[in-house]
């Protein structure tokens, strides 16, 4: 299965895929530029990540600036693109020469419209805005043989979560809530409420999701399946109740000579 950036927020959870992405994004850089220091953060990071260069050197150094952005570029994002900039323009302690953005999205068209136009406008503040260091650009660095030792040190942990199908199963009802609810793939993503069986005329566990849940696209098989189920009921109870949304639920796109997954979302059964 391909790994994306963005699965590190199935590893590490959202807080700590931040920064796992910031620590990865800089071995990334390093891989391809050596010489490139990366910047503790103490009391906000003045608009740098990492850089390249002597920070006294009057000439100016190459600066990265890394945004764990994992789903789009909206307003919000494109102010903190923009106040990273400007805090770059506006620092005492150096002088920027270049400034590179990291992300591990790719832009949509209307993003990479609207950071083309705000980078031409740019010009006079006398630092050269290079082009974005996207998912495309890094996860091709971290493909590459030199960088395997990344792949296993960032993505191992969660590697089998990412490639196995997922079954979540428990006593109780089961609820998942969030941005995003379940994004794996490129397998099955069952969703089972539980079998209640302590008691012979109780009703079938409920499974609630709140947000979308999105199976993985086949590389070169089928795509990911989806399964929602409530828990049965033992005789004489009722089965669990299934609620799905708001958000969309969808299966993984097939790959070359592959199938789309499929969706099944049912209530519980009674025995």
């Amino acid at each position: 299965m391909a790994i994306k950036l963005t699965h590190l927020q199935l590893i590490y959870g959202p807080a700590g895929a931040r920064e796992k992405f910031e620590e990865l994004a800089v071995h990334l850089i390093r891989s391809e530029r050596p010489e490139v220091e990366r910047i503790r953060i103490v009391r906000g990071d003045g608009g740098i990540d990492a850089h390249e260069g002597c920070l006294a050197d009057p000439a100016g150094v190459d600066v990265y600036q890394v945004k764990f952005f994992p789903e789009a570029i909206g307003d919000s994002q494109k102010a903190q693109i923009r106040d990273s900039f400007t805090r770059i323009c506006t620092n005492k302690d150096f002088k920027a020469k270049t400034w590179t953005l990291c992300l591990p999205i790719d832009m949509s068209l209307e993003e990479k419209k609207w950071f083309d136009e705000w980078r031409a406008n740019q010009k006079d503040s006398g630092i050269e805005i290079r082009p974005v260091w996207s998912a495309v650009h890094l996860e091709g660095l971290l493909y590459q043989e030199k960088n395997s030792h990344l792949r296993e040190q960032f993505f191992r942990q969660g590697q089998q979560q990412i490639n196995a199908a997922v079954m979540i199963q428990g006593p109780d009802a089961i609820r998942i809530s969030g941005p995003n609810a379940v994004v794996l793939g490129p397998n099955a993503i069952n969703i089972v409420g539980p079998v209640v069986t302590n008691n012979p005329q109780v009703k079938g566990g409920d499974v609630e999701v709140s947000g979308p849940i999105v199976a993985g696209a086949g590389l070169l098989g089928p795509g990911g399946h989806v399964k929602v189920e409530g828990g049965t009921g033992r005789k004489g109870a009722s089965g669990g109740n299934v609620r799905v949304g708001p958000g969309e639920v969808r299966a993984g796109d097939g790959g070359p000579g592959g199938n789309g997954g499929s969706i099944v979302i049912k209530g519980g059964d009674a025995e």
